[in-house]
């Protein structure tokens, strides 16, 4: 963070990786943590446990706990694993997560399943606008980043970045 001080690159932390069944209070724990030092960004793993045993109002409050903690001015991006739920539970997960405070819905965290398509589309139709979306997973084509683009993806998470620019250049 000390590094990138006054550039355009932000910095992002993950918490509760990879499950997001830690604790909320070892969440915002690690949230603030990492803000103290100088994270911009932080990325959230949902409990998705929650979400599956319909605990709807322990989901968001997972999310607003943070949220409140870290403040308004960090962007946070609440990952919530697209491909392990159902569309209905796709749309339930970004519902709370909006209503949450978050800047961004993420789909995955690459650990479990690959970004997809599809999910991407029915996020960007049960989202407001205010909230973006980040396809995250498996995204290792220039062709794979622009289906999600055009599926409305604002963001693509990939480790294979170089590969894709160096391919969208041919």
């Amino acid at each position: 963070a000390r590094a990138l001080q006054g550039s355009t690159v932000h910095v992002c932390a993950v918490v509760a990786f990879p499950t997001g069944a830690h604790a909320t209070t070892i969440k915002v724990a690690e949230a603030a943590g990492c803000v103290d030092v100088g994270a911009q960004e932080i990325d959230m793993v949902a409990n998705t446990g929650w979400l599956k045993d319909e605990r709807s109002s322990d989901y968001a409050a997972d999310i607003l706990a943070v949220r409140k903690r870290i403040g308004d001015g960090i962007v946070l991006k609440v990952i919530i694993e697209a491909a392990l739920l159902t569309p209905e539970q796709i749309v339930r997960a970004a519902t709370l997560a909006s209503h949450s405070g978050c800047n961004f819905v993420k789909t995955s965290t690459g650990v479990y399943s690959k970004a997809r398509v599809e999910d991407v589309q029915l996020l960007r139709r049960a989202l407001p606008e205010r909230v973006k979306i980040k396809a995250a997973g498996g995204i290792c084509t220039a062709s794979a980043a622009v289906a999600m683009i055009a599926a409305g993806a604002d963001r693509i998470g990939t480790s294979n970045s170089i590969a894709i620019v160096w391919e969208s250049k041919k």
